[in-house]
């Protein structure tokens, strides 16, 4: 029955003072006075005495009040159905706060849903609530055998004494669904904000959204102290931006001044005139602590007071190696030239090695020759850009030769080409060739780099990136040139090494830390051989070629042998024609890089 409810009060969650607060009974709220089942729907009921009921059933949205000295008890459940919700307040936090005992029917929560329904969502600000389920039920929020819905939920408010009928906390079990809000009494913090945490549980989707930690100095020994959280933040020093030393470091300083300074009344002297005015006595000024002061000038405040300040850094200073990294560069297109990029420094922008320009790409063009021949357009070929020569007997016609210096894969998309840029900071590398041809070839070509000539009569090596395995060829060098024999193309490095590693009998090194995937090869002795003059029709620098591979050597000369000289040497280069005009042949294409 209503009950008017005038001039009390009840407990309720203020959400602008973050705590429970007396808030007036509404007028005209219901009284609970029956025995039996009781439904209940939209609106705000009271139990004021000792009330033992069925069935209590919630639809809509329930306000439930428990007057100081009342206990409710409901034996067959409280039902909250699914979409529904139920509040229970207490009228005061005394040690008469009213009772309620809900106990489930059978498969059913002892408050919240029946069996195989879901509960809705149930709030307990304050009083003493003791809910158990029954087989399978929940003791506060789904029934047996289901889920709660989208939005069912459980809040339990610190205020609340919430059990079971075996006196099992349920203020933060894990067993139940818990509305989660923040604990306004409490801070957690990092270096760089602060935050309310759950009140219920420790989850970081629950707390309140970090803020920045604000207010405080710090004074070159101590960190600057959050106004609000009480957190010591940022950094004892005020860095200025890093400065280049202009040799491979860079360097920044604290550029705060202490923060001292003082205010005294003016001491004059002398007589004011129209041009000059009175003069005051000055004094040095020390506070005592760990810094001593380098006084400003001292600047009137327009009152009859002056003030100076500390101008001196704290003196602290530190220094680190710079760390550079490829900037600017750009893959050149038939329109326009590329660039290798410029190695800056990526804190203090020292130009350690300025890039280079990567000529345009060729424009298409049809392949020459004539049709379905397929040996007339792979030639003798000698082509040669920036002192790279590139030579072999079957090279396209329409080939051009791009070489590129200093250009390797990108980084971290390569582990070949990170292994060489590490033996470069060591200072192993000699140069950096990035070698293709716009048009391919057949079988190997050999390719001739400049070396400096200190480097003649060492044994050098090269390494060739396969963008998966590292191949190195150990080479002789002579007239200041390396030379190598390759049937693919790619980044190649000419390399030395710490001459403590020297190799004594070639008098030349190879890299120390080469990787597991690396293929090492060693020149082969040449075959014992006539020698021939190379035909008047062949190119001059024909009989400058590097050797051919030992191995295809070695097979001409058992199978010349074998064949009683110089027709043996025919027949066999006629069964090569043949199965090279049969298709069974290889294209090297330029690769990507």
């Amino acid at each position: 029955m209503p009950w008017p409810g005038r001039g009390e009060t009840y407990l309720d969650w203020d959400t602008n003072e973050k705590k429970l607060v007396p808030m007036p009974i509404p007028e005209r709220i219901t009284e609970i006075l029956a025995a039996g089942d009781i439904p209940l729907s939209n609106g705000w009921y009271i139990v004021k005495s000792t009330r033992n009921v069925g069935r209590v059933t919630v639809s809509g949205d329930v306000h439930l009040i428990l007057a100081d000295g009342c206990e409710l008890t409901a034996r067959t459940s409280i039902e909250v159905s699914s979409g529904s919700s139920l509040t229970i307040y207490a009228q005061s936090d005394s040690g008469s706060r009213g009772k309620l005992t809900a106990t489930g029917a059978e498969y059913c929560a002892g408050i919240g849903g029946g069996d195989g329904d879901a509960g809705g969502t149930i709030a307990i600000t304050s009083g003493q609530v003791t809910a158990t389920g029954q087989d399978g039920g929940k003791d506060i929020g789904i029934g047996n055998d289901t889920t709660p819905g989208e939005n069912d939920s459980v809040f339990i408010d610190d205020n609340a004494t919430v059990k079971n009928e075996s006196g099992k906390d349920l203020s933060h079990d894990p067993d139940i669904i818990i509305i989660h809000r923040p604990d306004n009494s409490k801070w957690e913090f990092d270096d760089t904000g602060h935050w309310h945490p759950c009140f219920g549980c420790n989850n970081p989707q629950h707390r309140t959204k970090p803020v920045a930690h604000s207010g405080g100095a710090s004074d070159c020994i101590n960190k600057a102290v959050c106004d609000e959280c009480g957190q010591p933040y940022g950094e004892e020093h005020d860095w200025s931006a890093w400065k280049s030393n202009n040799d491979g470091t860079h360097t920044r300083a604290c550029t705060r001044g202490c923060g001292a300074d003082e205010t005294e009344s003016c001491t004059s002297t002398g007589t004011a005139t129209c041009d000059v005015p009175q003069t005051c006595t000055k004094c040095g000024y020390h506070m005592g602590d760990k810094l001593n002061h380098s006084w400003g000038e001292w600047k009137s405040n327009n009152n009859g007071t002056h003030t100076r300040a500390c101008t001196r850094g704290c003196g602290v200073a530190e220094e680190k190696s710079c760390t550079p990294a490829l900037r600017g560069q750009k893959d050149p297109t038939t329109d326009t030239e590329g660039y290798t990029g410029d190695l800056v420094c990526t804190l203090c922008g020292w130009l350690q090695k300025k890039g280079q320009a990567i000529p345009k790409l060729p424009a298409p063009r049809e392949p020459g020759g004539s049709s379905g021949d397929c040996e007339s357009i792979y030639h003798h070929e000698n082509l040669s850009q920036g002192g790279v020569v590139l030579s072999g007997d079957r090279i396209h016609e329409n080939a051009r030769l791009t070489v590129t210096k200093d250009r390797l894969h990108d980084g971290g998309t390569c582990s070949d080409c990170d292994q060489i840029r590490q033996w470069q900071q060591q200072g192993r590398v000699i140069a950096i060739y990035d070698v293709s041809l716009d048009d391919g070839f057949r079988e190997t070509v050999t390719i001739t780099f400049p070396v400096p000539g200190q480097y003649n009569g060492k044994t050098l090596a090269i390494a060739h990136c396969l963008k998966g395995k590292l191949e190195i060829y150990e080479t002789t060098i002579q007239n200041s040139k390396a030379k190598v024999t390759v049937d693919s193309l790619s980044p190649f490095v000419i390399l030395t090494g710490d001459p403590a590693k020297e190799n004594p009998e070639t008098g030349g090194v190879l890299p120390a830390d080469v990787p597991a995937t690396t293929e090492i090869h060693t020149p082969a002795a040449p075959p014992e051989t006539e020698e021939t003059t190379p035909d008047a029709g062949e190119p001059e620098n024909r009989a400058s070629q590097a050797a051919e591979p030992a191995q295809a050597a070695s097979i001409r000369q058992e199978g010349a042998k074998k064949a009683g000289g110089g027709a043996g040497i025919i027949a066999i280069l006629a069964v090569l024609a043949a199965v090279a005009c049969g298709g069974i042949w290889f294209w090297k294409r330029k690769r990507s890089v």
